[in-house]
Order: structure tokens, then C-alpha cells, then sequence
């Protein structure tokens, strides 16, 4: 082999399936970004009709560069410009670690568009003052953070096991609309103890309406006829909430419309 070739880096062995893991690509995306040559990798991007494709960790290293750059609008014919950029600075940290050098990290680059479509793009420290002459919106790629992050999920998975998550790459979880915490539909508020309940109802009416509300939806174990019995408390409670709710809307538009009360 050469010297100082790092294999987790420099040698073919990921699976398609392990970059689209490691990249956050989908089986699409991966797909779109070989066959319009976006990024240069190991190799070549076609290794020809029924050969299996393998992956270095450089490749996916400018895979998951090309896809980050991707969220942030950058232009796809630079893009095999910054992916190899990141890729030679891996490599230097590589061989300054093979040969005891201290590893600088937290280097990054700072982009941003011009007027004629292009973008330019400052290198730059973490330890260092960002240049005075930067407009207002930016965008910042943390170059030592990606190459870290893709690093260690090389190396969990070079290893047979489950590569690390972070937090930024975990979707948030939709706002449920029914719910207190959200209250979209202004149904809820809090009773004298502090307990979330269904505004016009008290804190057990509000447990017994959830209950209704989850038989009518298929969720409740007891017989139908049994079920169809409690239609009519159903029918109660569900119209002294929901008048309850009108009642609150229409005040709270007023309140922040000034609409005279009795106008329509």
C-alpha cells in the first residue's frame, strides 16, 4: 500500500446501504448524486454493469459533503470543489496523527452568495474573530465537526457495530395538535389543581370524554353494544366542551380584533 494510507479513509469496503446510513442519503439521492457526477470519487462513479460497488470512507465523506452542502442551497456545480476540499484536510489530519502532530481542529468555512450567482467561500478558526467584512447571513460549514462526525460512524460500523446518532440528525417530532401542549385547537386549559382538562369540562369528565373519544376510534376492548350505550353521555359531553371552545374563540377574536359583542 502507499504510505500513510488510512484505510478506513483510502479503502473500498462500504456498502451502498452503509453510505446512504452514514450520509443520510436515500437510496434516490445517492443514486441522483453518481449519475450527475457531483462529487469525484474512488474509482471512478460507474464501476460497470454488474460489478458491486464499494465505497471508501473518503467517498462517503464527500457524499455526506455533498448532501450537507445540498441543505443549504449551494451551487451543484461546486460541489466536487468543497467535497474534495474537505477530503484533503481528512487526509492531512490523518497523516499528522500518524506522525505525532498536534490535531488542530475546528476548522470551517464560511459561504455565502454573490450578486452574479457564485459564492464565496472564507476559511476559517474557531479560535479565531470572524472577518468584519461578512454580510449580515451567512452560512457556516464546519469542516473538522463533519469530518469528525463521519469518522466515528466509519469507524463504529468498520467495527460491526451501530453507528452513532446526534441530536441535530434526529427529525423533531410533529406538534400534536390535540394536545395541551400545543393546543392549536384552543381545547384545553388548567383547572384549580393544575391539571390539564378539556376547557367547559372538570378534570373526571375530561378523562371519561378521552375515554369515549378512544372507543369511538376503534381502541376500546369492550363489547360494541356496551359501547353504543355510552353514545348518549358521549353526545353530553362532547357539546358542553365544544360549546365551551366556541365560546373561548369567539372571545379571544374579539379581544384581539376589537369586534363589538352581538356583531356577527
Amino acid at each position: 500500500m502507499a504510505p500513510y494510507t488510512d484505510e478506513l479513509l483510502d479503502v473500498p469496503r462500504f456498502t451502498r446501504a452503509e453510505v446512504m446510513r452514514v450520509a443520510g442519503l436515500t437510496s434516490a439521492q445517492l443514486k441522483n448524486t453518481l449519475d450527475r457526477d457531483l462529487v469525484r470519487l474512488h474509482g471512478g462513479n460507474n464501476p460497470g454493469t454488474g460489478r458491486r460497488r464499494l465505497f471508501t470512507g473518503g467517498d462517503v465523506l464527500k457524499l455526506t459533503a455533498a448532501h450537507t452542502l445540498s441543505g443549504i442551497g449551494f451551487p451543484l456545480r461546486w460541489f466536487y470543489l468543497v467535497a474534495d476540499e474537505i477530503h484533503r484536510r481528512a487526509q492531512r489530519r490523518s497523516i499528522e496523527a500518524r506522525l505525532g502532530v498536534r490535531d488542530i481542529t475546528g476548522f470551517g468555512v464560511v459561504m455565502y452568495p454573490l450578486p452574479d450567482g457564485d459564492w464565496m467561500r472564507v476559511p476559517f478558526h474557531d479560535d479565531e474573530e470572524p472577518p468584519s467584512d461578512l454580510p449580515p447571513a451567512v452560512q457556516v460549514l464546519r469542516v473538522d465537526a463533519l469530518i469528525d462526525r463521519v469518522r466515528a460512524k466509519l469507524e463504529d460500523l468498520a467495527a460491526g457495530e451501530e453507528p452513532p446518532s446526534f441530536p441535530d440528525e434526529k427529525a423533531p417530532e410533529p406538534p400534536v395538535p390535540y394536545g395541551p401542549e400545543n393546543d392549536f385547537f384552543r381545547a384545553w386549559t388548567k383547572d384549580a389543581a393544575g391539571n390539564d382538562v378539556l376547557v367547559g369540562l372538570n378534570f373526571e369528565e375530561t378523562r371519561e370524554y378521552e375515554a369515549h373519544v378512544n372507543s369511538r376510534f376503534g381502541n376500546d376492548s369492550r363489547p360494541r353494544d356496551e359501547v353504543e350505550t355510552d353514545r348518549d353521555r358521549y353526545l353530553e359531553l362532547h357539546g358542553r366542551h365544544e360549546a365551551a371552545r366556541h365560546a373561548r374563540l369567539t372571545s379571544e377574536f374579539r379581544a384581539r380584533f376589537g369586534t363589538p359583542e352581538g356583531d356577527g
